[in-house]
């Protein structure tokens, strides 16, 4: 993140929520030597949602791009991909990336990329819904969303409020961000 580019934006602050990882992310997110990164280390995993709830809590800037720890961009500017469209459009609330499977892998990352190129084909055609490991909110339509508890689909259920509370979605291509795939039916 520290990487991408953004000459029209102001990149305010990286905040870096650990639910309960049991790996290295608080120690990693520690040792980068940058003002604008805030790490919260919670000990009690509570998933998601209430992280995201969390998180929408801290917004003072107009734009939240949310990521997953589990992907890679795929290039210098999927950040500014993320956020130029809320300027061109006020009516925006969400915008969603471009997630993709990564490369190669054994037959179940394969039989679950297969299903991503269905999905990528709908959602661009229909300029709907993108799976969630890479989503901006503006924050005035992130302030409006109470997230169940124990929902799934967090990203599904930011859709719909957005359509809900008359904002406008836009999926964006150029933001292309790669995934993880589980190596197994355990992950």
């Amino acid at each position: 993140l520290l990487a991408q580019q953004t000459k029209d934006l102001d990149l305010k602050k990286i905040l870096v929520i650990s639910d309960g990882s049991t790996d290295k992310t608080v120690e990693i997110a520690k040792s980068f030597k940058s003002k604008i990164i805030e790490v919260l280390d919670h000990k009690i995993r509570k998933g998601k949602t209430a992280r995201l709830s969390e998180a929408f809590k801290y917004l003072e800037e107009d734009v939240f791009v949310f990521v997953d720890a589990d992907i890679a961009l795929a290039h210098k500017n999927v950040v500014s991909e993320m956020i130029l469209p809320f300027t061109k459009n006020s009516f925006l609330g969400m915008v969603g990336g471009n997630s993709q499977p990564s490369k190669g892998g054994n037959f179940l990352q394969a039989s679950i990329a297969s299903s991503f190129r269905v999905y990528s084909n709908l959602r661009e055609k229909y300029n709907s819904l993108s799976f969630g490991p890479i989503i901006a909110y503006r924050s005035s339509l992130a302030k409006k969303i109470i997230f169940p508890k124990g929902l799934i689909g967090e990203d599904a259920f930011g859709y719909l409020s957005c359509l809900n509370f008359g904002f406008k979605y836009f999926y964006s291509k150029k933001a292309l961000v790669y995934i993880k795939l589980p190596k197994n039916i355990k992950e």
